[in-house]
């Protein structure tokens, strides 16, 4: 076997333990929603929703479920269908499963993109990361929430810190910088990165614990313009 070879198998060994390893996370932190998504499925035999950027929709026929999801901005689409059997014990056995099976197929292709740059950011006003160098680690979560209240440091993708900022510091004359972090640094440390979804149904890295500041690979100024955008440098 070549190293290419080589080195492919053990990417996608990779792939494969990080998508198996999703669909038992999903599966547990949404058992309750999933309980709820399958008596209303069971009840009204279709249903709608919402999840990091797509549409999606679960319909029931006699013997599985439709899932097709599209994400029109991007202008790609899913679809798969799963035989559960006739009867309604065991569609409502197999639907908690299905539903964490197909999140994890819209998550995980984007999930595996951002991890693999394996660097995010965390924006922050200049005046808290001179707070943190002070006592030499930095623990806001977010404008105005610690740590210890929410629980986790929110983080962003690059593609995703301007969209942040407009909505953190709208308005906001402060000025600002910008953490550069690196997930296999923080993690060789004991500190925790997690993808996870948001509200808005996106994904962004969630930091569980307070960040060393030698751990920052980078510091860049930042400061919001006068039509309210993000301009860093």
């Amino acid at each position: 076997m070549s190293s290419s070879d080589e080195s492919g198998l053990i990417a996608d060994q990779e792939w494969d333990d990080a998508y198996f390893s999703l669909i038992i996370e999903l599966r547990t932190k949404n058992s309750h929603r999933y309980q709820e998504q399958t008596e209303l499925l069971l009840h009204k035999k279709s249903i709608e929703l919402e999840l990091s950027g797509y549409s999606v929709k679960y319909t029931l026929d006699r013997t599985g479920c439709w899932f097709d999801a599209t994400n029109s901005d991007r202008g790609i689409g899913k679809k798969s269908w799963n035989r559960f059997g006739w009867g309604k014990k065991a569609k409502r056995k197999a639907l908690p499963d299905f539903f964490a099976k197909t999140e994890a197929d819209i998550l995980m292709p984007e999930i595996g993109v951002q991890m693999a740059s394996n660097t995010f950011l965390h924006l922050t006003t200049k005046q808290a990361w001179e707070d943190a160098l002070k006592v030499g680690t930095y623990s806001l979560s977010t404008k105005g929430k610690t740590l210890e209240e929410v629980g986790f440091i929110h983080g962003s993708f690059a593609d995703q810190v301007e969209e942040v900022a407009g909505f953190v510091f709208a308005g906001s004359t402060e000025e600002l910088v910008v953490l550069h972090l690196n997930i296999g640094k923080l993690e060789s440390h004991g500190i925790l990165v997690r993808v996870e979804e948001a509200s808005n149904g996106k994904s962004y890295p969630h930091i569980y614990g307070a960040i060393p500041c030698e751990l920052v690979d980078r510091v860049s100024e930042a400061h919001m313009n006068a039509e309210g955008r993000l301009v860093q440098g």
